[in-house]
């Protein structure tokens, strides 16, 4: 059960791996900048709206070389974290050691471990909880692989999104989009599909587990076609 604490977190969810980290770090630093401008833009207008000596100024070069700096600066600060980010995120594209395809139903969720010949459908279980989260399988995954997922779907667009990796991806009919995760340490993570795909849409959980490389291959002589 639930604590009621529990319904008030806002900050965002426990980021496992470098990329999921490094865009909670950006969300940082463009909240910081966000609150430096509104309050850089606050004070300038409270101190010329309680002077009126501007009303006689007819040329003023240093305002004017400050309203031009101060937005290329905050732009450089904002531009070179994404340029890392983006790099660092495709980095990971070049090379995989697994992949698996994802294809969204409505509503529920199908994998394919290319490699292993597994298949399985995971549907959702209804009323599992207060959020909905309950799934019939579980996506098992091994740790420390450079995993690729093609992702696409079958009907209506759909998004599979494990925010905690850093993860969001849309699953498009007639298009196999791919997107790479890597995770170094056993754990489980919970996500949903992202994008309005119709009335059971909040039904459509994600859960993965990472865990060693023994167990998953258990695990894939379960669901081996």
């Amino acid at each position: 059960m639930l604590k009621f604490s529990q319904y008030l977190k806002l900050n965002l969810a426990n980021q496992m791996n470098l990329v999921s980290w490094e865009l909670d770090l950006y969300n940082d630093l463009v909240m910081l900048v966000e609150l430096n401008t509104a309050l850089s833009v606050f004070t300038y207008l409270s101190y010329v709206s309680s002077n009126k000596w501007y009303q006689k100024l007819n040329h003023w070069g240093a305002l004017e070389l400050l309203w031009t700096l101060f937005p290329v600066s905050v732009l450089v600060v904002l531009g070179c974290p994404s340029l890392k980010m983006l790099y660092m995120q495709e980095l990971y594209q070049f090379s995989s050691n697994l992949s698996v395809k994802v294809l969204g139903y409505q509503w529920y969720w199908s994998y394919d471990f290319l490699e292993w010949s597994v298949s399985l459908d995971s549907f959702p279980k209804m009323f599992s909880n207060l959020y909905r989260l309950g799934e019939s399988e579980l996506l098992v995954l091994p740790v420390s692989f450079n995993i690729r997922l093609l992702i696409s779907s079958e009907d209506v667009i759909h998004s599979w999104t494990i925010p905690s990796l850093g993860v969001k991806m849309d699953a498009t009919p007639g298009r196999l989009n791919f997107i790479n995760i890597l995770n170094n340490q056993p754990s489980k993570f919970i996500g949903q599909c992202s994008e309005l795909c119709g009335n059971f849409h909040s039904w459509m959980p994600i859960y993965v587990e990472f865990s060693s490389t023994n167990i998953f291959i258990e695990w894939c002589k379960i669901y081996k076609i």
